[in-house]
């Protein structure tokens, strides 16, 4: 039925929701009998599907009929239970509100008889303070006590609005005002002279008794770093600074106002000005000697009075974590900091140019406060530094861009700013190092243009004539290296002990090296080449007429020890006498020295055949190297073991063979084993050959072999190898005895090699 009430056009405007945008449902294809009639019908198609509804459902409604009595029934019961219950509600409150409100009247005036009684206490302990305060009229220290506690109990805005003690608070912030006026000036007046400590004891225990002791010390402070600060802007304006108690009263009035404003465009102060830079050094001085001095002394006698202070036991708590003096310290750094580098530009260029005058003046303060004030620190004169390094390095470069190859004049001049430079700068050590960087760095920039100008190789290094000009001219650079190194040395005496064991003058004389590198380098191809030139004519030893012959000779020395006493003279004369690092020399001379008898030894060691008249003649010319070397080195003895091995040498050439394999065999000592082993070899037959010719080799390759194989045991494998092939060749011939030299060599040998 209601699917089709639903579906039914003419009905369904009559269910449309009450949104609807629907104002009549009226319809127009039927007339208004038929809308009436089939609304009707629709209304009894409904009444009668309820009825049907009803009598389906009539126990259903019955049994809820009888439910909905019963419930209505406990719902009547339960409405009565609640009117019972607001009725007893009500008699509560009643009974609980009456005594409530009681006891809240009773509450508030409690609360009123409280404040009353703390504000009658207060006043009481006011006047009772203040009582105690008049009778406390001698003793300041008593007074400030009760002072603070008073000030405390005034701070009560409800003691503030009692009437009958206005005039006790007056009188007592009044005696307070006048109690810490008198003890600042007892204090100023105790810091003045410097004398009065028990004053300033007192007047600082009033104020630690006032709990303002911190405060008020760092008020004094602030007092001390703006005096200070007031006169830093008198330097800078070029006025002569004095003492902080003669200062005018006003701030800024130091200035001079009776001097004439420049002209138009015409800067106030330059630094061309010699009476500006004179008044701002002075003013400087005075800042530093003077002001900054009398400040810390006062800081210090403050201290002193202020340890004394805070051991009483009610103000230990109070003071004892502020240092007073790192403060100072600390704020005056900080001030000479910002004011150094936010310096006008004049200024600036007045402090960099002396700017060793302003550490002087830092370290006399330093030295004057007992090494307790330090002015400067790494960060102090940060800003400066660079400046007046860079003006150091001009001042010093400038002496040798002229100058494309230096000599004496530049070398005077040079050190003369250096020493200029390093006499400012050397009461500080940071600033010294510096100095003596950029000193090192211009040293090196000398020895570069003096390097460029010095040959090496070619006909630098030919010893066989006169010098010529490139050798000359390597002499001339040579020697002025010297002698700047030794002015060098000269000028670290000059400056003082203090420079001399300082790392700044070990920095310089280690630099000194660089150059003493390239005179060596010199020195060192020359004696190669002497060397060279040494071992060749040692070499024809082998080719002297005569030591195969028994005639007897002169003493003369022979041909080819002629040869080489007249060139050592000649080329040690002409090519290394010229230079003036003699203890350069000495060495390479000592050197050279011990090259020739190291040549002389292997030579004479291997000549082959040779006479007892040439041995002989051998043992004479040991004697006429001694007198060749004799110009090399004044004294032979400083030669060591190399004399030694000359001198054993002489005594061992003219020893049967028999006698030398009894000598002691000491594998360190003067003569080795194996030149003694060849000077058997010597002794042997044509078939017996010696070590080098048994392995092909000519006399110069042995001597080159032995110079660069040190090891004995090297050494004593080419002997080794010798023998084998002698006994090959006494094997191949059939030979019926060894040569008589063979056991001993042999001997001598095995007990070298026992000894090893």
């Amino acid at each position: 039925m209601c699917d089709t009430i639903e579906n039914d056009e003419f009905y369904q405007k009559f269910l449309k929701s009450n949104d609807s945008n629907e104002t009549s449902v009226i319809s127009t294809s039927l007339a208004i009998n038929e809308q009436i009639r089939k609304l009707n019908d629709g209304v009894d198609l409904l009444a009668k599907q309820l009825q049907t509804q009803v009598r389906e459902q009539h126990k259903s409604l019955l049994l809820e009929a009888q439910n909905a009595s019963k419930l209505s029934a406990a719902v009547d019961l339960v409405n009565h239970h609640m009117n019972q219950l607001e009725i007893g509600a009500e008699r509560l409150k009643s009974k609980i509100n009456t005594p409530y409100g009681l006891l809240s009247n009773q509450t508030r005036a409690l609360t009123r008889l409280h404040d009353v009684s703390h504000i009658l206490r207060q006043s009481n302990r006011f006047l009772q303070l203040f009582q105690k305060l008049s009778a406390e009229s001698k003793d300041m220290a008593a007074q400030a006590v009760i002072l603070f506690e008073i000030e405390l109990l005034i701070d009560n805005e409800q003691l503030n609005q009692i009437e009958f003690i206005r005039e006790e608070r007056i009188v007592a912030a009044g005696l307070k005002q006048k109690l810490t006026s008198s003890a600042h000036h007892d204090l100023l007046g105790a810091l003045k002279g410097l004398v009065d400590e028990d004053k300033a004891i007192k007047s600082l225990q009033v104020f630690t008794n006032m709990q303002v002791l911190t405060k008020y010390v760092d008020d004094l402070v602030d007092i001390f770093i703006g005096d200070i600060k007031h006169s830093i802007k008198e330097c800078f304006a070029g006025i002569e600074t004095k003492k902080v108690t003669e200062r005018k009263s006003k701030p800024g009035s130091g200035v001079d106002q009776s001097k004439p404003k420049p002209s138009p465009g015409k800067p106030q102060g330059t630094t061309a000005s010699q009476q500006f830079s004179r008044k701002f050094w002075t003013a400087l001085e005075s800042l530093f000697d003077e002001e900054i001095y009398n400040c810390w002394k006062q800081i210090n006698f403050l201290t002193k009075c202020l340890k004394q202070v805070v051991h009483q036991p009610n103000a230990t708590n109070l003071f004892e974590s502020v240092d007073i003096e790192k403060n100072f310290h600390d704020r005056l750094n900080e001030l000479l900091r910002v004011s150094f580098t936010e310096c006008p530009a004049h200024i600036r260029q007045c402090l960099v140019q002396d700017l060793p005058k302003l550490l002087h003046l830092a370290k006399q303060l330093y030295s004057k406060c007992e090494n307790r004030l330090n002015i400067g620190g790494d960060n102090l004169f940060v800003s400066l530094e660079a400046g007046y390094l860079e003006q150091c390095a001009n001042n010093l470069k400038v002496t040798l861009v002229s100058a494309d190859t230096p000599n004496q004049e530049t070398i005077e001049s040079f050190l003369q700013a250096v020493e200029k430079e390093l006499r400012n700068v050397c009461s500080d050590n940071r600033l010294c190092a510096m100095v003596t960087a950029i000193f090192i760095a211009c040293n090196k920039e000398f020895w570069t243009k003096i390097e460029t100008n010095i040959k090496i190789g070619g006909d630098a290094q030919q010893v066989l004539d006169v010098p010529n000009a490139v050798q000359l001219q390597n002499i001339t650079n040579a020697n002025t290296i010297y002698d700047h190194n030794l002015y060098v040395k000269r000028m670290i005496q000059n400056l003082g002990n203090d420079f001399l064991n300082s790392r700044s003058a070990q920095n310089i004389i280690e630099s000194l090296d660089y150059g003493s590198k390239i005179v060596q380098k010199v020195v060192e191809q020359l004696v190669d080449s002497m060397k060279s030139a040494a071992g060749i004519i040692l070499l024809s030893i082998h080719r002297e007429p005569g030591l195969n012959s028994d005639r007897t000779m002169s003493s003369a020395p022979s041909l080819y020890m002629k040869e080489l006493q007249e060139f050592l003279f000649r080329a040690w004369d002409y090519h290394i006498s010229p230079f003036k690092d003699k203890q350069l020399v000495e060495m390479h001379g000592k050197e050279l020295a011990e090259c020739c008898v190291e040549l002389f030894v292997w030579n004479v060691a291997i000549i082959r055949p040779i006479s007892s008249s040439g041995r002989q003649r051998l043992k004479s010319d040991c004697q006429h190297l001694e007198n060749a070397l004799n110009t090399l080195v004044g004294d032979l003895s400083i030669m060591s073991r190399t004399f030694r091995t000359l001198r054993s040498l002489s005594s061992l050439i003219t020893l049967t063979p028999d006698d030398l394999s009894k000598k002691s065999i000491e594998i360190d000592g003067p003569v080795s084993p194996f030149i003694v082993l060849l000077l058997l070899f010597g002794h042997a037959g044509s078939d017996l050959a010696s070590p080098h010719v048994a392995a092909g080799w000519s006399n110069e390759k042995i001597t080159e072999w032995l110079s660069t194989h040190v090891s004995i045991k090297e050494r004593l494998e080419l002997v080794t190898g010798a023998l084998q092939k002698y006994r090959n060749v006494v094997r191949q011939k059939n030979v019926i005895k060894y040569d008589p030299i063979y056991p001993i060599i042999s001997n001598y040998l095995e007990n070298v090699y026992k000894n090893l």
